[in-house]
């Protein structure tokens, strides 16, 4: 895409290309038969000169055929969630590489992707509602195309856990074997627009937690905001590039679901080729990788299980780039 200035280059080039030919015109008038030699060399010279040096002084920068960053990045997401899941995302860096991975590569299209920041928009809510995945929410069209910001003051929030919930605990962890599956889950909801209401984004997810009944996993990647959770981030459980919401407290990670996700099913494609250069919003992808190996690495340290440690350190020197070790 040519920005603005290139308009005024391009001028600048045509001008000084037509004194370059008026130039051999006077030259060339007393040569005769090499006058149209000499403008077919200069012609073709420069039709070659000035995109060849483009080429060569910005192919290197511009290379894309290794950056696979963004669609993996958008991968490792999508394949964190379980079968069906609900997965909130925060904004266009990590939502628009989910939906490539979905409408183009055909990867996880069973997963219903909900963008945080569109969710304030009802036309957004219609779509999800009225499409092929059914969005659970129980507002009709009528009250979605009507909807505004909620006057709201702190609240404590309860939602019913069916008995027939199931949830995958740590093994290896005692205190999780004796986990009883609570009959609710409380948690405070503040105001999130000023101090009296709450935003659209806010109540629609609030809505569509009472309506799905856990029905559907859900989950909320890596990279929302936590003033986005509306106070669920201690039901959070760190399962890849996604937290999952289950009704347990304090329950950071389950390290056989994560390791399964980071080793078996995340993709690192050139994610260690130090020579390629990323734009800042690819870069702040990046990071991510190393928090959650960071928190594998963490869990088996506190508990001591030095093979694992060993086994993780290996993994993570294999697809982790240097710059994000040291």
């Amino acid at each position: 895409i040519y920005i603005s200035s290139y308009l005024v280059f391009s001028i600048w080039i045509g001008m000084g290309i037509f004194l370059i030919l008026r130039l051999l015109i006077l030259v060339t008038k007393k040569i005769g038969f090499i006058k149209d030699l000499v403008y077919s060399v200069f012609s073709i010279g420069f039709l070659i000169l000035i995109p060849g040096n483009m080429f060569i002084l910005n192919s290197k920068e511009n290379n894309l055929s290794k950056m696979y960053i963004a669609e993996d990045f958008g991968h490792n997401i999508l394949t964190t969630c379980e079968k069906n899941a609900i997965l909130f995302t925060n904004g266009d860096n990590d939502t628009v590489p989910l939906w490539f991975n979905q409408i183009v590569k055909n990867v996880r299209q069973d997963v219903t992707v909900v963008n945080l920041s569109l969710l304030n928009a009802p036309w957004y809510i219609l779509h999800l509602k009225n499409g092929p995945k059914k969005l659970p929410v129980n507002f009709t069209d009528e009250q979605i195309n009507t909807i505004s910001f909620i006057p709201w003051k702190k609240k404590n929030v309860t939602l019913d856990v069916p008995e027939s919930l199931s949830v995958v605990i740590d093994t290896t962890n005692i205190e999780e074997k004796e986990f009883q599956l609570p009959e609710k889950i409380n948690f405070t909801v503040e105001p999130t627009l000023g101090d009296r209401f709450l935003r659209i984004q806010d109540y629609i997810l609030l809505n569509i937690l009472n309506t799905n009944k856990w029905k559907k996993p859900i989950y909320f990647s890596v990279t929302v905001r936590e003033k986005n959770f509306i106070g669920l981030k201690q039901y959070f459980r760190l399962d890849g590039f996604a937290y999952k919401l289950i009704p347990f407290k304090n329950m950071f990670i389950n390290p056989d679901i994560l390791e399964t996700n980071l080793i078996k099913k995340f993709r690192y494609r050139h994610l260690k080729d130090e020579s390629l250069r990323y734009c800042k919003a690819t870069e702040s992808m990046i990071p991510n990788y190393r928090f959650v190996w960071i928190k594998l690495l963490d869990y088996y340290s506190k508990n001591n299980m030095d093979v694992k440690v060993n086994l993780i350190l290996d993994a993570i020197s294999k697809v982790l780039p240097q710059r994000l070790l040291r």
